[in-house]
């Protein structure tokens, strides 16, 4: 039996967990954008097809010396774009997602080394070989429309999920925690615990890993609230528990809702900031243009906006790692130089991501070798070894025939004199419409030019793009994934369902990953876990089934009156938001 508790809980330590302004699955892709206004619905894994036509802007931001003391008081005014839904379980809107993690609360959440950490739960323990999960809950936390919080609305919240995840059979997800918390696990039900009214019985048909704690960061919600439709009009209904509560307001353009520090929260230490006014606007341009002119303090931006001009005035940046993955996407089916490992890894050192960051993305993304989010604490940072080499993939290139580069010296290399030696190619295919995916593949054209390769770009139309992956019709593919749950690497590398079951398009097969992944999804030590991980990403460096570039990063624009600000985190900007203050 596995027990933890709030002194003794599952803390899982970040080795070699580089600060994310420094250096996350492969897929097969989203169909739609991840998140409106900034991208938004969760969808199926294909995909994400952007509108890249918003201004590029790449100059450096100052950076303020934080010489303020913490003080009580003032108003935070922050922009968010009008949402989809004010309801905090369907709702796709990136900014409202953002914004409702001031009012709600998860069983658990992620601490500021992003490991999972008991937030309404306070303890746990696991039976039942994996397959009886008991959560035992805080108490004494109240509503902030007064009543107690107790087992009866996690209970409440679960079974709308459960509803919810009718849809995933369907292919039709309406909440991005139901995918979460369903896809890819056999839940049968929650239960309640005879004479305790703080604790509640997860009960699965099949046993499940640790994995399950991340998806158990679900908003709650109050029982008794079933009939609620969350009508956009209605938004002073919103009742959490967490550090702040509404007290008025309209989500409307144009409008603002203003929140009051909950005085009565559970946390610690409790908020300095009074009170935050959210201001509405109708997308993430008008946003930056209202932090432009000084009508909000911040504004969290898409990744070309993370070294911003034309703010004015001097301004704090504090980057974090975003979960939409770049990588080049191989057809193992396709009878072409990219099946033999060799060439693979050759191209992989044959590219120079560090020359592709700054002039493609202003910096803003982070090199990697595996489909794993660098500051995911069971990632290996010793396994970084694509770095860029074009003499050590000349050799491997040699190795395997399609290369004659006996005595050349990269200095001098002109592969275009070598007539007795044919040039190895193949081509890729590239959504048309994607401005920042065109630069960098042009890029990659140039550097594996430069070692002898010969890439043909295919640039498709969205619909033709698609379609060309679902029918196997490419030999590589320049893709960018948007992970939901980083540690599911299952239906992206897992053969043994194929061709049906899951979204593993290019055709990759290798046993022991297989097993690897099954085994995964059972453990509940955390040891274990991360040594099963490092496994698996010995295997995706050596075996390269696709070549991994680069994670993008986002960042939090602040004005100078913002403080306290330590470790954003994707659709939990807010986090730490207890301990962000304000300068006089």
């Amino acid at each position: 039996m596995l027990i933890n508790n709030t002194k003794n809980y599952m803390k899982f330590n970040l080795e070699g967990n580089a600060p994310m302004i420094r250096k996350i699955l492969y897929s097969l892709v989203i169909f739609f954008l991840i998140f409106a206004t900034m991208g938004c619905s969760i969808s199926k894994i294909l995909p994400i097809q952007q509108d890249e036509t918003q201004e590029d802007t790449r100059e450096e931001t100052g950076l303020l010396p934080e010489l303020t003391l913490p003080t009580m008081g003032g108003q935070l005014r922050i922009p968010i774009s009008q949402p989809d839904s004010i309801d905090p379980l369907l709702t796709k809107s990136r900014d409202f997602i953002n914004f409702s993690g001031l009012i709600y609360e998860g069983l658990f959440s992620y601490d500021k080394d992003l490991n999972i950490v008991p937030m309404l739960a306070e303890s746990w323990e696991v039976t039942d070989g994996g397959k009886l999960w008991r959560f035992y809950l805080r108490k004494g936390v109240s509503w902030h429309h007064g009543g107690e919080f107790t087992a009866k609305d996690v209970k409440h919240t679960f079974d709308i999920l459960l509803n919810q995840a009718q849809g995933l059979e369907k292919e039709e997800v309406g909440s991005i925690h139901a995918k979460r918390l369903f896809d890819g696990r056999n839940i049968a039900r929650m239960e309640f615990v005879i004479n305790n009214p703080y604790a509640v019985d997860l009960i699965l048909n099949e046993p499940t890993g640790i994995g399950l704690l991340e998806a158990m960061t679900f908003p709650i919600l109050p029982a008794g609230e079933e009939e609620h439709d969350f009508g956009l009009m209605d938004i002073e209904s919103l009742n959490g528990t967490g550090p702040y509560k509404v007290e008025a307001g309209s989500i409307e353009a144009g409008g603002e809702v203003r929140l009051v520090r909950n005085d009565e929260w559970w946390g610690s230490p409790k908020p300095y900031i009074d009170s935050i006014v959210a201001k509405v606007y109708e997308d993430n341009v008008q946003s930056v243009e209202a932090f432009k002119g000084g009508q909000v303090d911040l504004v969290d931006t898409h990744v070309i906006y993370g070294k911003t001009h034309g703010m004015g005035g001097q301004v704090q940046s504090y980057p974090y790692l975003t979960q939409y993955f770049n990588y080049i996407g191989i057809n193992h089916n396709y009878p072409g130089i990219l099946r033999n490992v060799t060439t693979r890894q050759a191209i992989a050192y044959a590219i120079d991501r560090k020359d592709i960051l700054p002039r493609v993305y202003s910096g803003n993304a982070q090199a990697v070798d595996v489909p794993i989010p660098p500051d995911a604490w069971y990632y290996n940072s010793d396994l970084r070894v694509y770095d860029y080499q074009p003499q050590k993939a000349l050799q491997l290139l040699s190795q395997v025939g399609l290369m004659d580069t006996d005595d050349i010296d990269i200095p001098d290399v002109d592969v275009e004199d070598e007539e007795e030696t044919q040039r190895p190619t193949f081509t890729i295919n590239v959504h048309m419409d994607n401005i920042l995916h065109k630069e960098a593949v042009n890029l990659i054209v140039k550097q594996l030019g430069e070692v002898g390769i010969d890439v043909k770009i295919r640039l498709l139309p969205w619909d033709e793009y698609i379609t060309a992956l679902e029918e196997g019709d490419f030999e590589a593919v320049f893709v960018e994934y948007y992970s939901d749950i980083a540690t599911d690497l299952k239906p992206f590398f897992y053969s043994r369902e194929l061709p049906q079951g899951f979204n593993n398009y290019a055709g990759y097969s290798n046993e022991e990953l297989d097993g690897l992944l099954d085994r995964i999804d059972q453990i509940n030590d955390p040891s274990e876990f991360k040594d099963i991980y490092k496994r698996i990403q010995e295997i995706l460096v050596d075996e390269l089934p696709i070549i991994s570039l680069y994670y993008r990063t986002s960042s939090i624009i602040t004005n100078e009156r913002v403080h306290g600000i330590r470790a954003p985190r994707e659709l939990m900007v807010f986090r730490d938001i207890n301990e962000w203050y304000l300068s006089k």
